[in-house]
């Protein structure tokens, strides 16, 4: 069963989010919001609603739109994000829930292609926590 679904994203440093492999329904569960501190240690944020997404990153928010292939193994994610000089990045992921509050993304190198697997100690990776 293929579900895509349509979201605005937030900032191009998403390039530092990426996650993998779904325990639970990632389609339906991802939507909320998703607290963690990426591999530079800086503090990330990520509000799914409906079709949006806003990323937050230090004092920097971006927003944009998403979109989940749930056919895909892992599941594949893509954020659309409006920088701050007007133009849409695309950030193209993998994601996946190893629990029910807990979701990991890996984001291809330089945002040019789309990584295929996570990989312990791998960049680009970052474990968020659904916040409360």
């Amino acid at each position: 069963m293929n579900k895509t679904r349509s979201g605005y994203g937030a900032a191009l440093l998403a390039a530092t989010l990426w996650a993998g492999g779904c325990s639970t329904s990632i389609d339906t569960d991802i939507q909320g919001q998703w607290q963690g501190t990426d591999s530079a240690g800086h503090r990330i944020t990520l509000q799914f609603s409906n079709e949006d997404v806003a990323l937050s990153q230090d004092d920097r928010t971006l927003v944009g739109t998403w979109t989940l292939d749930t056919d895909k193994e892992p599941a594949q994610l893509t954020l659309k994000m409006h920088t701050p000089s007007g133009h849409i990045q695309t950030v193209p992921m993998i994601a996946e829930m190893p629990s029910a509050n807990r979701l990991r993304l890996r984001v291809g190198t330089g945002l040019k292609s789309r990584p295929i697997a996570f990989e312990e100690g791998a960049p680009n990776q970052i474990l968020l926590k659904r916040a409360r």
